[in-house]
């Protein structure tokens, strides 16, 4: 995936959102996302934020974990390399 895409999009939404600042982070997307969609918009953008945070942090985690597993079927858990 072309990285460029990133800007190109948080331009538009940029844009958007400052034409209806009034909207909360989430319901700017799926108002774009799903314009047909009928959706009650109750959560703050300091409780969306969390969300992200949280999502990230497991991420890391997931991430972390991976790579520990992974060196151990490098090194095994003596920490020496193995054939």
């Amino acid at each position: 995936m072309n990285a460029a895409r990133i800007d190109r999009i948080l331009d538009e939404l940029r844009d958007i959102w400052r034409r209806s600042p009034d909207l909360r982070f989430g319901q700017l997307l799926v108002a774009v996302a799903y314009p047909d969609e009928r959706i009650s918009f109750f959560e703050e953008d300091e409780a969306l934020e969390a969300r992200i945070k949280a999502q990230a942090s497991m991420r890391e985690f997931r991430e972390a974990r991976e790579l520990d597993r992974d060196m151990s079927l490098v090194f095994g858990r003596t920490g020496e390399a193995q054939p």
